[in-house]
């Protein structure tokens, strides 16, 4: 069983000739909810960071990071490097006790940690430059920071991953996650915020589409489950990369408990949850070919299909 976007992210790695960041932006969105500063490999210290950094901070450190300029990366961003190659850093024998980093207590220990990280760096910017994918894993990044990269990287593509937002939501109701599962005013202002965003970036990616034609594959979770080995397929087709047996049976070994995974949120999901979220999200279930669900009758009955096809290809 997985989630689609770590799920996604391994699968991509599997290629052997890729590197993969596993969600940069999310060192740096902590950093701006507590206004702190960031410390960069190259030894310097930025000044705190606010909300409306978010955006230009997150497209200089993607840009960074498809350049292969890691020296312009904060040192927590640089441990929570995805991929296969991460032994390169933390295996170096100057590199400090990786428990250091973790804490986050890098003030006093800051010139150790980056001493050793600047040791072993050189050989993982060599394997970045030699990578012919390079690719990060993000949640927090909209379709407009899309925009702003396109912008840098004619070549670049985008897989956007999408799930019933009713499915997203129960999640974090069930993983007691922002205060959603005890305060219903939160979990309004939840559904509200994430259909928006969902929405808005769903019909940016539509007018990109337009503009970048090919660069753009929309893809959702449901179907990940329903299919993988086609999905996955999918994605390898996409990026123009080789859908071998080593992926094929990684694919398979990683969904062989899957089953209804994708239907789990209507096994138990509220009828006040329900309709919260119906109210917030219709139009977006029309866009993602997602049946609204007026009763919990019709929730509960796993024989009515939760998703239809859709036309964002």
């Amino acid at each position: 069983m997985h989630t689609s976007s770590s799920y996604t992210a391994s699968v991509i790695n599997q290629y052997p000739e890729s590197v993969m960041y596993g969600e940069p932006l999310e060192h740096i969105a902590h950093m701006i909810a507590s206004s702190s500063s960031l410390y960069m490999l190259n030894g310097t210290i930025t000044q705190p960071l606010y909300a409306n950094n978010l955006q230009s901070y997150g497209i200089r450190y993607l840009t960074n990071l498809f350049l292969c300029q890691l020296w312009n990366i904060d040192v927590l961003t640089l441990w929570k490097y995805n991929s296969k190659h991460i032994s390169t850093l933390w295996q170096c024998p100057s590199t400090p006790d990786i428990s250091v980093v973790k804490r986050g207590k890098l003030a006093a220990d800051f010139n150790d940690v980056t001493n050793g990280l600047k040791s072993c760096s050189p050989k993982l910017v060599s394997l970045c430059n030699g990578a012919s994918l390079r690719a990060t894993k993000t949640i927090r990044m909209s379709m407009s920071m899309v925009r702003d990269v396109f912008a840098a990287f004619k070549n670049l593509k985008i897989i956007h991953l999408l799930r019933d937002p009713r499915a997203m939501i129960d999640s974090n109701v069930r993983r007691h996650e922002i205060g959603v599962d005890v305060n219903i005013d939160k979990f309004k202002r939840r559904a509200r915020e994430i259909c928006k965003l969902m929405l808005n970036d769903l019909r940016e990616s539509s007018i990109l589409k337009m503009s970048y034609p090919g660069q753009i594959l929309t893809a959702r979770y449901e179907d990940m489950v329903d299919d993988p080995i086609l999905s996955a397929k999918r994605m390898y087709e996409f990026l123009d990369i080789p859908f071998t047996r080593s992926v094929r049976k990684y694919v398979q070994q990683k969904n062989s408990n899957s089953g209804t995974r994708s239907a789990l949120w209507r096994t138990h999901i509220s009828k006040e949850h329900l309709e919260i979220v119906n109210q917030h999200c219709s139009e977006l279930y029309k866009e993602l070919g997602y049946p609204k669900f007026d009763t919990l009758d019709e929730v509960r009955n796993l024989d009515i299909t939760g998703y239809t096809s859709i036309g964002h290809e």
